[in-house]
């Protein structure tokens, strides 16, 4: 479904404004997504991807989707 996708890009829409970063583009499937993202200079890019794969990680499987897999 595009339900996966859809509110992944909704989630990282709201982690980027937080570290003052710009979503510049979305792709992706119900196993993988592509979020570019173009970043302050100031900010350490691991961070941002920390807190996106941490935010999303959380609120997905707080949704219970049926096609994420917990391992």
């Amino acid at each position: 479904t595009k339900a996966v996708p859809d509110d992944l890009k909704k989630i990282f829409a709201g982690v980027r404004r937080n570290f003052e970063a710009e979503l510049a583009g979305f792709d992706g499937k119900n196993d993988h997504v592509h979020p570019p993202a173009v970043c302050q200079p100031k900010m350490a890019v691991s961070s941002l991807i920390n807190n996106l794969k941490g935010v999303s990680s959380g609120l997905t499987g707080k949704k219970g989707y049926p096609s994420i897999q917990k391992f």
